[in-house]
């Protein structure tokens, strides 16, 4: 697992229609291309649209991948939606959770529950391919 520092992590009150970012790939290209999957779901994420409508709170995740959003009102789902798009990797999650009263949730991101496959350049899986 590689620790995603400064990824931006946002709190939403709705998910995001992933399927509807990777229709508008294809039909704008033919066919489905990660990379740019994953910049447009960034724009639709970072839009001034979503940030008035569903975003609630946002932050940016420390050095070792960690975050945090405190004092969250509980009783009702929140959609953790993150991205990190680095010149090594572009991985794009959104996990919904629900928040009790009094209750601590820890979420964990990884490329197993990540929104739109993981996407690294060609040169680079060269780099870390294993004999």
């Amino acid at each position: 697992m590689i620790p995603c520092g400064g990824a931006r992590v946002y709190l939403l009150l709705r998910p995001l229609d992933v399927d509807s970012v990777k229709r508008k790939v294809i039909e704008k290209h033919g066919h489905y291309i990660p990379h740019l999957a994953h910049m447009y779901l960034d724009v639709v994420i970072s839009s001034p649209e979503t940030q008035r409508r569903i975003s609630y709170a946002r932050t940016l995740s420390e050095e070792d991948g960690s975050f945090l959003f405190k004092n969250l009102p509980p009783d009702r789902w929140y959609y953790v939606t993150a991205q990190a798009l680095t010149e090594q990797v572009m991985v794009s999650w959104q996990i919904g959770v629900y928040l009790r009263e009094a209750e601590r949730v820890q979420v964990v991101l990884t490329n197993t529950n990540a929104a739109l496959p993981v996407y690294m350049p060609a040169n680079l899986q060269l780099q870390n391919k294993v004999p």
